[in-house]
């Protein structure tokens, strides 16, 4: 329903989408840091967004460019230590204990990163 609303909703932002959705009962995918939430529903909350993102750049063209070949563009996998800190702002993380939102290492594990329209598979030694 997440996706179906972002598609007939041009004009929402996807904050307003989601919050609509999670008020409705369809699924919280606002609040990443619920400590009850698994890893695979702490990263459907940032790749929520990502798909916002397909969405946004590819409805003119009625989704020429294909789901998969456009993340694959727009996704990274990179693994950095414990502490590290990479020169990018505006990231919205999965699991901000792993990775926060100025894109710090601040634990181990693995974390999903948006930064603007690019998705970072985050693996924190």
């Amino acid at each position: 329903m997440t996706i179906y609303e972002m598609i007939q909703r041009p004009d929402a932002s996807v904050e307003e989408i989601l919050q609509h959705q999670a008020d409705t009962g369809s699924g919280d995918l606002v609040d990443r840091a619920k400590p009850e939430k698994s890893y695979e529903q702490k990263n459907r909350c940032v790749l929520a967004r990502e798909v916002y993102n397909y969405i946004s750049e590819n409805r003119e063209s009625d989704f020429e460019e294909k789901w998969s070949d456009w993340f694959r563009d727009h996704s990274y996998d990179l693994t950095i230590e414990k502490g590290a800190d990479l020169p990018i702002e505006g990231a919205f993380s999965s699991d901000q204990l792993i990775v926060d939102d100025s894109f710090k290492a601040t634990g181990e594990g693995e974390a999903v990163v948006l930064v603007g329209d690019v998705v970072y598979f985050v693996r924190v030694e």
